[in-house]
């Protein structure tokens, strides 16, 4: 087996021998692997352009 560091808290964790360090994550938890998921959906370059674009489109305004 190879061994990886969890990709939230960087702790060596054993992973498959088909483990591919640029396409796959390897997670040492459920906790680290959601936490990982959560920062990649909220903090991701699409969604901070997202952001970046309805606030130039609205000026900085909400409207409800």
């Amino acid at each position: 087996m190879q061994k990886a560091p969890c990709v939230w808290c960087s702790t060596i964790v054993d992973v498959k021998d088909s483990f591919d360090q640029w396409d796959d994550l390897a997670a040492c938890c459920n906790g680290c692997k959601s936490a990982d998921m959560l920062f990649r959906l909220h903090f991701s370059d699409v969604e901070m352009n997202r952001r970046l674009h309805y606030l130039a489109l609205t000026q900085g305004e909400d409207y409800d």
